[in-house]
């Protein structure tokens, strides 16, 4: 109920526009919210099923960030954010998962407003989320997050440019296809509370600007993670670190292909379309 509260307030929030079209970023409010965690077996499986992990090996790097998504609607919507919460893009997220984390032991997780900077469309805004274990810092992401704005810094014509060629390099491998079906949309808001209509249903998405709905970025992030086999092998000791970009989302239905290459001690990995021409997730991980 708390979540669904945190919606309704997210979705009647509105921006406050006077501070996100001047020239300096907006001021960021100073808070920190935080809940102490213990993982439940049942819903880590349904988590796990649904992006393709197997729950007998390390823990997942995308889930403690989505079981802090309640934290980051707080900061959202706590006193004074002048920013919307209906209309944020995803735009990139960092994740560094720290060796062996005990999924039997509690964690207290934190989530607080990190930055601000320019964008060519407007505002980039970025939530870090912490985990403790032990008073040890375990986990840590960062969620980066655009906000349009009509502020003196934005470029009109970013829109008429046509992007840069998508190139793989020679040496990508490509891995089993992600499988984005009708309904995951639904299926993943209710094992994430993660309820943004653009991802329920091609009506519910129509009202926010979408022809049809969307698959949640952190569902292919997550779902690309477990196609990879470096990570996706027994006696892995469960440390990542993460850096990806989100290009594009994936269509409900839809489906995309998942390559990546591994370079001294880097790995990149792609999410595209089938005909790979555009990606739709760039990523690094090391």
């Amino acid at each position: 109920m708390k979540s669904l509260n945190l919606f309704f307030n997210a979705l009647t929030r509105r921006s406050d526009k006077q501070r996100l079209i001047q020239f300096k970023p907006p001021a960021l409010p100073s808070c920190q919210y935080s809940r102490v965690v213990d993982i439940d077996a049942g819903h880590y499986h349904q988590y796990c099923d649904l992006v393709k992990w197997s729950p007998a090996d390390s823990l997942h790097p995308c889930y403690l960030q989505m079981l802090s998504l309640p934290l980051q609607l707080q900061c959202l919507t706590t006193v004074n954010s002048p920013f919307p919460v209906m209309g944020l893009i995803h735009k990139a997220n960092q994740i560094i998962q720290h060796d062996r984390v005990d999924t039997k032991a509690p964690f207290v997780l934190y989530a607080r407003y990190h930055a601000a900077r320019a964008h060519s469309k407007g505002w980039v805004i970025d939530i870090e989320v912490t985990a403790q274990q032990r008073q040890q810092t375990v986990y840590r992401a960062v969620g980066s997050y655009l906000v349009k704005a009509k502020a003196p810094h934005v470029d009109l014509n970013a829109r008429r440019r046509s992007p840069l060629p998508f190139i793989l390099p020679e040496t990508a491998q490509e891995l089993s296809a992600l499988i984005a079906r009708k309904d995951i949309g639904r299926k993943y808001a209710r094992v994430s509370n993660d309820y943004n209509p653009i991802h329920l249903s091609r009506s519910s998405a129509m009202l926010f600007g979408f022809k049809q709905a969307i698959a949640h970025g952190m569902w292919t992030l997550a779902h690309t993670w477990s196609s990879l086999p470096e990570v996706n092998s027994p006696g892995n000791s469960g440390s990542a670190n993460i850096k990806c970009e989100f290009i594009k989302p994936v269509p409900l239905p839809g489906t995309a292909r998942c390559f990546y290459s591994n370079e001294a001690s880097t790995t990149d990995f792609w999410l595209a379309n089938n005909s790979l021409t555009s990606p739709h997730i760039i990523g690094k991980i090391g």
